[in-house]
């Protein structure tokens, strides 16, 4: 660790370290995110009811307008919905399928507490690998590495916003489980967008010169100044800073 923070912002050459089994775990939760969320929507989502409803409660008709479905929801889930009215016919003479498979009311409280668990999961892991990316920013961590930290926040960042998507009807039945979550939502977005400042100097295209190379010290974008001497020819060709260099 010492000989890295020893690493200053102008070095020719490096090797960089693979870490296969922190990209597997994230995209192995994210991916799984998505599966249920797209489970959920063509197993239990109502598009005809109405998601902003708490409870049981009827909205006021002599004062509100009727509530009117996303006819792309009503498309998208009709086969499900034709399947579901077929189990409901059938099951008229099976209790068990028409208790477990048909109008089990536990089918879509299942699905939002699994749902807000990997959103939760979601949150957890980005805020922790900007964090621990943060702590290396103060000796040393790669350019490559940095930017790999900032996707896979990012795709983390995507998927607990879909999960959040799918439980909309229960953040609005829960609001102060909605704002804390937005809280952290707020965190991670800062967290984001201080990240993407240095990621503006990484382009490894051969076609195209980059001020950063792959096993540059990450930090060191963050100073302007250092960038523009970074890549003086460059500077003297476009006579400006470079953006995307």
């Amino acid at each position: 660790m010492s000989s890295k923070c020893a690493y200053g912002c102008f070095r020719v050459n490096g090797t960089l370290e693979a870490y296969p089994d922190v990209l597997i775990g994230f995209l192995g939760t994210a991916w799984f995110g998505v599966i249920l969320v797209v489970l959920q929507y063509f197993i239990a989502f109502e598009p005809s009811k109405d998601q902003f409803v708490a409870g049981n409660e009827q909205p006021n008709s002599s004062s509100e307008p009727p509530y009117v479905p996303n006819p792309v929801d009503e498309v998208a889930t009709w086969p499900s919905r034709k399947i579901k009215e077929i189990l409901r016919r059938r099951g008229k003479s099976k209790g068990w399928l028409h208790k477990y498979l048909v109008e089990r009311p536990a089918w879509q409280a299942g699905f939002e507490r699994v749902i807000l668990s990997m959103a939760d999961v979601q949150t957890v892991t980005s805020l922790s690998i900007l964090l621990s990316g943060y702590i290396d920013l103060a000796c040393f961590i790669s350019a490559y590495h940095w930017q790999g930290i900032v996707y896979l926040a990012w795709l983390s960042n995507t998927t607990h916003i879909a999960c959040l998507s799918a439980c909309r009807a229960y953040l609005f039945r829960h609001q102060v489980q909605r704002n804390i979550r937005l809280f952290f939502m707020f965190v991670l977005w800062v967290g984001l967008l201080a990240a993407m400042i240095p990621t503006a100097y990484f382009n490894w295209r051969p076609v195209k010169p980059s001020a950063a190379q792959p096993w540059s010290s990450a930090r060191c974008f963050y100073d302007q100044a250092v960038c523009y001497n970074l890549h003086p020819r460059r500077v003297r060709l476009q006579g400006s800073t470079p953006r995307g260099c």
